[in-house]
């Protein structure tokens, strides 16, 4: 569904037009990550999202780092801290943090370890403007939820036979 979605929002609307020039946050699963999915995107468009289910196994380490070193900028999703999620850690540029799944202490005990790391903070689910100045406090840089936007749902037209061609051919060279 997630390749679907992908491959139809980016030859038929563009993803440029979908983000209004920002950079989209895309949830990768583990085999579209080992695939090398995220680079049929521009490194520039998205920030490719490592989902909290995927094992930080050599493999998706690897994969991750060819990422890093083609421009890709890394966030690691509902983030909770494992020693296993060290290398993950080391070259990701964003951790989003839920507000809603965990607690204030286990929040700030991420953002005390954080410093020894070069990623940002992102606070997800922020609804209210006293949670926004809770995490911004607490030294968030970034911030997603209902407070500052409400998600839309986008329509898509099909893609063509051509383009559906073209984007199997370009897997076949990743």
């Amino acid at each position: 569904a997630t390749s679907s979605l992908l491959s139809s929002s980016f030859f038929t609307v563009g993803i440029e037009q979908i983000t209004s020039g920002r950079k989209a946050f895309i949830n990768f699963p583990e085999q579209m990550l080992l695939r090398g999915i995220p680079t049929l995107f521009p490194s520039d468009s998205i920030v490719v999202e490592i989902l909290e289910d995927v094992e930080p196994t050599e493999g998706v380490v690897a994969a991750c780092q060819k990422l890093v070193n083609k421009g890709y900028l890394l966030a690691l999703d509902d983030f909770v801290y494992t020693k296993q999620h060290v290398p993950l850690m080391e070259l990701a540029q964003i951790i989003k943090i839920d507000f809603t799944l965990s607690s204030i202490d286990e929040i700030q005990e991420i953002v005390a370890f954080s410093t020894k790391y070069r990623f940002k903070l992102l606070a997800e689910k922020i609804e209210t403007y006293e949670e926004y100045t809770q995490a911004r406090n607490m030294g968030f840089t970034y911030f997603q939820g209902y407070f500052f936007s409400k998600p839309e749902v986008l329509k898509n037209k099909e893609i063509s036979a051509s383009q559906m061609i073209y984007m199997k051919l370009s897997l076949i060279h990743i």
